[in-house]
């Protein structure tokens, strides 16, 4: 993985590795989307320091999507969830949904699909429950036309859709002695291997190596621990449409 930026935080390293993104406001929504991993890994950090050594990341999709949400806040964009939208998929009649988040950056409209899973740092491996996921995400964000774009008052030329996927690596165990601290190259080494296994494959991804202290396991369930060493962002970026 060739790692393009590297920020150092209290909660440990964001790294962002640049992909395919081009043309029109890929600079707006690159800056958005590495802001967002920074903001992420603060806004977890603090929930951390506020509970005495619980995290977010142990908690469901929606809990994730909150802490999504205002990390693209805290960027600086104007955040609204749960947008109603037409979508056409190939060979089906128009159908009506809502997507997950809308975000507007410096006078880009980004409408984002997200999902949240996870991947066992043991195996390494994406399971197939997770690769649906992806599949889906994109596919809801490419659905969305250009007439279901200006129905909602945004213009196609200004707007990108993007799939988002939040992959929390972990590992678990009974025993508090079969936790390691996992380090920044083995995670972004994770990163490069998991972006690999995705198709389609993402135009950007991010990981986050949470700092030691941030790696300590935390009681589970079933007299089990867990602990997260790592958080990637996986997106699938659709440029914006040209005008008509």
């Amino acid at each position: 993985m060739q790692r393009h930026s590297s920020t150092r935080l209290r909660a440990g390293h964001v790294d962002i590795v640049a992909g395919d993104m081009s043309g029109r406001g890929s600079r707006v929504t690159s800056d958005l989307l590495f802001d967002m991993a920074c903001n992420f890994a603060k806004r977890n950090l603090r929930y951390h320091t506020a509970t005495g050594g619980d995290l977010v990341l142990a908690y469901s999709e929606r809990s994730i999507q909150s802490v999504l949400f205002s990390s693209i806040e805290d960027a600086g964009a104007i955040v609204f969830s749960e947008l109603p939208i037409r979508r056409k998929y190939r060979g089906q009649k128009e159908s009506f949904g809502w997507v997950d988040l809308w975000a507007d950056s410096r006078g880009v409209t980004h409408i984002i699909e997200t999902k949240t899973w996870g991947v066992s740092l043991r195996t390494g491996v994406l399971n197939q429950a997770t690769k649906h996921l992806w599949r889906q995400a994109v596919s809801q964000s490419t659905a969305i036309t250009s007439e279901s774009l200006k129905d909602n008052g945004f213009q196609p030329k200004d707007t990108c859709r993007l799939a988002l996927l939040t992959l929390r690596v972990y590992q678990s165990s009974a025993r508090l002695d079969r936790f390691e601290i996992v380090s920044q190259d083995e995670i972004l080494a994770l990163g490069q291997e998991l972006a690999d296994s995705l198709s389609p494959a993402p135009s950007w991804c991010a990981a986050w190596t949470l700092s030691p202290h941030l790696q300590k396991p935390i009681a589970w369930f079933d007299d089990r621990y867990i602990s997260y060493p790592g958080v990637f962002f996986f997106a699938c970026v659709n440029e914006p449409m040209p005008q008509k």
